[in-house]
Order: structure tokens, then sequence, then C-alpha cells
């Protein structure tokens, strides 16, 4: 039996799927919220994972990886396809609602204003020696408007076109995600790149940006952007959390600073998924001050470790994997590899953020005031979140910093 390679990229900037300006007027976007959370508990188990791997600085983007995944599981089959559904926190519903449901969440994220500007595009770049599953094409064309394009796996050329449609769609903050040449026994690349400028509904002045020390793993100097105004904040024992919105609140993000002699780690091990959205839900408007170091950060993982430790083992496993949904190829397939890789930016404009998710798949054959001081000069959590929906999109963590 030939070897061979399939790899299915997905570049992630945030989750939105654009479509045609001509196409008819979209259906009506309403998420069960049942299946919204399971996608937040998801994300928060994953970082959860990351964070036990790494030590320093971390920034994923947890819709990315569940969309890849989701994407990847229309073609397994059988245990395989049930563990996926179970990592993915969605083994009570069918995989006709997963799709479905992704579609519906997808559209609804989408998002083009003054302040804001959050889009999408899929594409498939099939070896045109071999053939899609009829259902495997279907549905990620359908549910995740994914055009297929045939192309010749042998010249150099091809991995051109790829990087430059990725480079294209993220507004080139995510210049390449594949190499020529190209493995010859490549079958295809699923890639979906996503890309998110968001402006500050209240902008940090940059005449307040100035240099200061951060706490971290060792004490640097920062440039510390500064803002005073009312927003939605929430101070608890351990622990207080501010709303930073885009836009005209349409996106967030949510700082969470651990207070004075408590550390981000203990912070995490007593919060989850829940405990945090009853937080949110607490939060009131309150006049304040708010210092945030600006900064960029480019990280990279591998969560095969990660994603088995969620339930997904079979998937790795070359003799007990079952994707033969995927192609119509009878070689057995595995998930070989899932790869991470994430961009962000925080200035006093806005913040842009990107992230590359690549699952290749191989073959064989406190006390209340009236005002609030909150400064981020020790290491802090953040999300960014979508307000309609709910959905997080992004969770970091900053333990050391430079200038």
């Amino acid at each position: 039996m030939k070897k061979s390679w399939i790899m299915l990229s997905c570049v992630f900037l945030l989750i939105s799927c654009g479509k045609d300006s001509g196409e008819e007027e979209k259906k009506e976007t309403i998420i069960d919220q049942s299946v919204e959370q399971t996608q937040n508990e998801f994300a928060w188990e994953l970082f959860e994972e990351v964070s036990e791997e790494e030590d320093g600085n971390i920034f994923v983007s947890p819709y990315s990886v569940f969309i890849a995944l989701a994407m990847t599981v229309n073609g397994a089959e059988a245990e395989t396809k049930e563990e996926m559904m179970q990592a993915l926190g969605m083994d009570n519903f069918s995989l006709q609602q997963l799709n479905e449901d992704n579609e519906r969440l997808m559209e609804s994220l989408e998002k083009a204003t003054e302040k804001i500007t959050l889009q999408s595009a899929n594409a498939i770049w099939l070896n045109d020696l071999y053939t899609l599953e009829k259902n495997f094409q279907h549905h990620v064309k359908t549910y995740y408007s994914a055009n297929v394009e045939e192309v010749d796996i042998t010249d150099a050329a091809t991995a051109d076109l790829i990087n430059t449609w990725v480079k294209e769609q993220t507004n080139e903050k995510i210049e390449e995600i594949v190499e020529a040449p190209l493995d010859e026994q490549l079958v295809l690349m699923l890639t979906n790149a996503v890309y998110f400028d968001g402006d500050w509904q209240y902008e940090f002045a940059e005449e307040w940006t100035v240099d200061a020390p951060f706490y971290g793993k060792e004490e640097t100097e920062v440039a510390m952007m500064s803002l005073e105004e009312d927003l939605s904040y929430k101070e608890e024992e351990s622990f207080e959390m501010v709303q930073l919105p885009y836009g005209e609140g349409e996106m967030s993000m949510y700082v969470l600073l651990p207070k004075e002699g408590t550390t981000l780690q203990e912070v995490q091990d007593g919060l989850s998924y829940e405990s945090f959205s009853s937080v949110r839900k607490e939060m009131k408007p309150k006049k304040g001050t708010v210092e945030l170091p600006k900064f960029s950060l480019t990280e990279e993982y591998e969560l095969n470790d990660a994603l088995i430790r969620l339930g997904m083992e079979k998937a790795f496993d070359h003799e007990h994997a079952n994707f033969s949904n995927m192609t119509t190829s009878d070689d057995p397939l595995w998930i070989d590899f899932v790869q991470h890789k994430t961009f962000l930016e925080v200035n006093e404009q806005g913040t842009e953020a990107a992230a590359v998710t690549n699952v290749g798949i191989k073959t064989m054959s406190a006390e209340d005031s009236d005002t609030f001081y909150m400064q981020m000069n020790r290491p802090f959590q953040f999300f960014i979140m979508e307000e309609e929906t709910e959905a997080i999109l992004f969770i970091g963590e900053i333990q050391s910093l430079a200038k």
C-alpha cells in the first residue's frame, strides 16, 4: 500500500465565513445556547491543557481549533468520530447539528463596521490525482463555504499560490502556511483564513503611554498605555476584571488581573468557565483607570498531546483511526499533527489577532469604592469575545514582556 499524505490546514484570525455580496438575504442566525456554551467550555479546557505544557506567554484561538476539528470530523467514522465529537463536547449532538450551528455562528460573527473588520474565507486545495468523498465535499462546501480547487502538487508554483491566498486573506499577518516543494504524496489541504481588526471603543491616548516596569518572572520595562473611562468592572476576592469594548461594543477584550500577592496560576486553578461567566454577568459600569501594556505576540504550538488528553486518542492512532468518509481511497487515515500558530498586537488604537491551525492527516496505501485603579504590571489573563453570541474567540495570558 503506497504512502500518501493529507493535510488539513486551517488559518484563523477569528471565526467568520464571508459571503458573496450578491447572495440572497441570510437566514436568521439563532444560536443554540447549549452549543454555544459547549464551544466555550472546549475553549476553556483546551487553554488549560496548553497552559499545562507551556511556561511563558500563551495566546491561542480555541475557536480556530474547534472549527478545524469540526471540519475534520466530517471525514471521520465509527469510534474515531465518537471520540472527536466527545472531545469537542458535541457527543450529544449530531454531525448535522454541529455543521449547521457552526454555519449560523460564523454568519452571525461576520462584521464590517467603521471600527471592526471581521472577515473569513475557506478553500480546499486538492491534489488533482485524488477525489473527495461526495458527502465530505458537500459538508465542507455547504456549511463552511469552502471552494475546492484542484492543483498540481508537484508544481512549485502551487505553494506560492496557497501562500499568496493566505497572505491576502489575513492582511499579511499570516504570510506562509506551506513550504515548497510540497510533499508529492500530499492529497489535500483545507485552509480557512480569517482577519480581525478592532479599534477600541475608548482609545488609549498615545501621549499617556509611558515606560513602566512589568513584574513577570523578571522585572522588565514596557510601554504602558493608560485610560480613564466608565468601564464594566468586577472585583473578586482574588482578582479583578475589566471589559475593554471594541467598536460600538460588538466585541470586547476582558482582562483578568490577580490581586497583589496572588499568582495568576492560583486564580486559574480556582476559575472555571462557569465561574468566569458568572463574574462576567455581574460586571457593572464603574469609573476607573486602566493601565495596559502595549505588546505583540507570535506563538506556535503542537496540540497533539493536549487533544489526546481531551479524549481524541483514536484519531491520532494509525492502527485505530477511521477517516473513511474523507476520500474515496481505501487507505487508512489518521491525524499526524495539529499545529497552531497565533499573532496578536495590542496598541493604543485597538487589536489585531491571527491564528493558524494545521490538521495534518497521514495515510498508508474586595471592598466597593467610587473609583478603581487597575495596573497590569504583573502576569494577567485576557479573553476576546463576541458579545452577541458570547463566543470566546481568543484566550491569552501574559507572563513576561519587554519593550
